[in-house]
């Protein structure tokens, strides 16, 4: 008999005539794990154990992905920031693996036919899941099998493969933004032109679009020029200065009797960017999107001479390694490289056209 801690509660993993028996002792406390797991002992060796054991410690020898969904929501999805996300995904898992599907009865062969149905054309708005979203609906299916494994519902849960997802690496060029910007300030849609300030607002502050959209004017320090953001994507609070462009910005949606400083949608701020790509003929370029600014102004910082700590910092960052995808050093700013490999060059030219240099030479080649 072997009892191990996985996460925070006990289980115990008992052999005995050719049958083995996995589960979870659902309690973190040893002691009293360690009588769960010799009464499990003892009824498996007296036969007694589907019937005594089980009944006498509440535990339910099978869930369907639905009850599994269910009870993880109402205890830990229910309390994320992104609360609906965990139920778009489980609700496109369920049209290939029902919901009333046992957590045993999930095979790897299930698995690899959903993610064959995700990719195909017809299932998404006329095209298939990108790598990234099968990634996330994968995600929670595992989510749900390792749940249904530490709480002792299945011994074992099958392998769900994931996608390589490519890092947009994308920096919007000076030329794009004038023209972007240019096409938005003469629109004659209202919203058109208040996303512009927006999306100037997010290339001044380097703010995720999300913390723009529900900033309050509580979390805005005219005095110190800065903005709070008291909960980020990392889960920490980040005080940002503000250029005097944002400054501008800012007060002027103030003045104006905005409640808060934009007052328009996630939708919104989509259609303008898009249309606004459409007249100018990036339309077709998925990879220029409005997170793209972000990514502008991290790798704007860096090509000024800002060290990456400073960036990751100003950028609200957990860890550099999230930092430094978003360091894209164009080849222009590479050109102090070639110089000083040019005057290494001129200085080597010169040694080597020496007499002395030049006999040395001769003397290889006779």
């Amino acid at each position: 008999m072997r009892i191990f801690l996985r996460g925070n509660t006990y289980h115990v993993h008992v052999e005995y005539g050719g049958k083995s028996v996995r589960q979870s002792l659902r309690t973190s406390d040893k002691r009293e794990a360690t009588v769960r797991a010799k009464s499990i002992e003892r009824s498996l060796i007296d036969g007694s154990y589907q019937t005594s054991v089980a009944g006498s410690m509440g535990i339910v020898k099978s869930k369907t992905l639905q009850e599994a969904f269910d009870y993880i929501h109402a205890t830990h999805w229910s309390k994320l920031k992104d609360t609906t996300g965990p139920t778009y995904r489980f609700n496109v898992l369920k049209r290939y693996i029902p919901g009333d599907t046992q957590l045993s009865q999930v095979t790897r062969g299930m698995v690899n036919d959903m993610i064959l149905a995700l990719t195909k054309l017809e299932h998404h708005r006329g095209k298939g899941y990108t790598p990234a979203s099968i990634n996330r609906i994968l995600t929670t299916l595992t989510y749900i099998l390792s749940w249904g494994v530490d709480s002792g519902y299945i011994d074992k849960a099958p392998k769900v493969p994931l996608f390589k997802e490519s890092q947009n690496t994308r920096v919007c060029a000076q030329d794009e933004q004038d023209a972007i910007w240019k096409t938005l300030a003469l629109s004659i849609d209202p919203v058109h032109k208040e996303s512009l300030l927006l999306f100037e607002l997010l290339l001044e502050t380097g703010c995720r679009i999300g913390e723009l959209l529900t900033l309050e004017w509580k979390q805005v320090d005219w005095e110190r020029h800065c903005l709070t953001l008291p909960d980020t994507k990392s889960g920490s609070s980040v005080t940002k200065p503000l250029t005097l462009r944002a400054v501008e910005i800012l007060t002027n949606w103030q003045q104006v009797g905005h409640p808060k400083p934009f007052i328009y949608n996630y939708k919104q701020a989509a259609r303008s960017w898009n249309w606004a790509k459409q007249q100018v003929g990036l339309g077709e370029d998925k990879t220029l999107v409005r997170h793209t600014l972000r990514h502008t102004t991290a790798t704007r910082l860096i090509e000024a001479g800002i060290n990456a700590p400073m960036v990751k910092e100003f950028l609200g960052h957990k860890s550099a390694t999230t930092t430094n995808r978003y360091i894209h050093l164009n080849v222009d700013s590479l050109s102090p490289l070639v110089n000083v490999l040019e005057t290494m060059n001129t200085k080597r030219n010169i040694i080597n056209s020496t007499p002395a240099a030049q006999n040395g030479v001769d003397k290889l080649f006779r």
